[in-house]
């Protein structure tokens, strides 16, 4: 006799049950090794094995990713001036600034991230592009933020000081209720408010990048376990069952 399947609880998420959820996933233990080089060549999508961010010179690949201890002995993957770009079009990317909605979640090494502020977004330069990196380097970026079509956080890096993050959240979504962004370290609300800009309806002049800012200026030097990337913001008792899913395969 076949059993009835239980229906998932909000507050017991797994990593299978939230995948739908996102519009990309990457993580560190998701990649092929560059034959030549050694290093890793790609991260793979887990929504879609087609999509991947890729690096082909080998100053700019990291090493291949390691176990961690302090997170479920998940692989790791060690950035430094290290950066991968998305195979799809940059138009794919335009809802992280169009105002139609985006939450992105990034899950750090404990000890690993150094600095005053939260590796959780950048823009690059003056063009509306890309990418997740590092936001320590303040001469770079400045601030939290999507792109120029729409900073987000403009001036705000230098108050997020509250210690080293393991996972942030940032939502964006021009005219929401309440507060239009807001970012989390693990599951506390460290700030939120309406965007000082107001959204861009162009395409990115790039495609994502995934580490660095596009100029590839910025570089992050976390160990760097997952990225997700959704294309709304997510509702509360979504976001508990991510919560749930990333405390069950990271043990943070």
């Amino acid at each position: 006799m076949r059993r009835n399947r239980r229906s998932p609880n909000a507050s017991n998420g797994s990593w299978g049950q939230v995948m739908n959820l996102f519009h990309s996933v990457f993580t560190a233990d998701k990649f092929t090794v560059d034959g030549t080089t050694g290093k890793v060549a790609s991260f793979t999508d887990w929504r879609d094995s087609t999509h991947t961010v890729a690096q082909s010179t080998e100053a700019n690949q990291c090493v291949i990713p390691t176990g961690v201890s302090g997170l479920n002995g998940r692989l790791g993957a060690s950035f430094s001036s290290t950066w991968y770009d998305s195979n799809r079009a940059a138009s794919t990317w335009k809802f992280l600034h169009d105002g139609t909605g985006c939450e992105v979640i990034r899950v750090f090494v404990p000890g690993s991230v150094t600095g005053t502020t939260y590796p959780v977004a950048t823009r690059s330069g003056g063009a509306a592009q890309h990418g997740f990196g590092s936001l320590r380097n303040a001469a770079a970026a400045g601030a939290i933020l999507l792109s120029a079509g729409n900073t987000v956080l403009n001036g705000q890096a230098g108050t997020l000081v509250v210690g080293t993050p393991t996972w942030t959240d940032f939502y964006y979504q021009e005219g929401l209720s309440g507060a239009e962004y807001e970012v989390f370290l693990r599951s506390t609300s460290v700030t939120s408010g309406n965007s000082s800009i107001a959204p861009s309806s162009s395409n990115p002049s790039a495609t994502l990048r995934l580490g660095a800012r596009t100029d590839g200026t910025g570089a992050e030097t976390e160990t760097w376990c997952a990225t997700l990337i959704a294309n709304r913001v997510l509702s509360s008792d979504e976001r508990t069952l991510v919560r749930s899913a990333i405390l069950q395969r990271y043990g943070v």
